[in-house]
């Protein structure tokens, strides 16, 4: 199993979040720290994982293939969720019902 290539992912995701424009430095960091905290955690389960595991995931093909691609795409998806989140979240909230204006008295009384 390439471990290698599933722990690099760290680097792309730092650039991910320093490349973002519009982030205040306070949240720029706190998204760093989040992030890279995921990240390496994921790296020493997979590490054990693969370790222990090794001769039964590499009998099914496809648990390897799975594993690389969630860690392949894991540094893109915690970028938008931490970068993005309040952006999500409001595009997903009702947009307020219009108020029907009421209607004059003279257009009651031709009705």
């Amino acid at each position: 199993m390439p471990i290698a290539l599933l722990v690099t992912n760290l680097p792309p995701y730092v650039a991910l979040v320093l490349a973002t424009a519009g982030l205040a430095w306070k949240k720029r960091a706190r998204i760093l720290v989040y992030g890279c905290a995921i990240l390496i955690f994921f790296h020493v389960l997979f590490i054990i994982l693969a370790l222990r595991f090794q001769d039964a995931m590499l009998q099914v093909s496809e648990i390897p293939t799975a594993v690389t691609q969630f860690f392949l795409t894991l540094p893109f998806m915690l970028w938008i969720v931490f970068a993005y989140w309040e952006r999500i979240i409001s595009m997903g909230q009702d947009k307020p019902a219009r108020q029907e204006e009421p209607q004059s008295a003279e257009s009651e009384t031709n009705n």
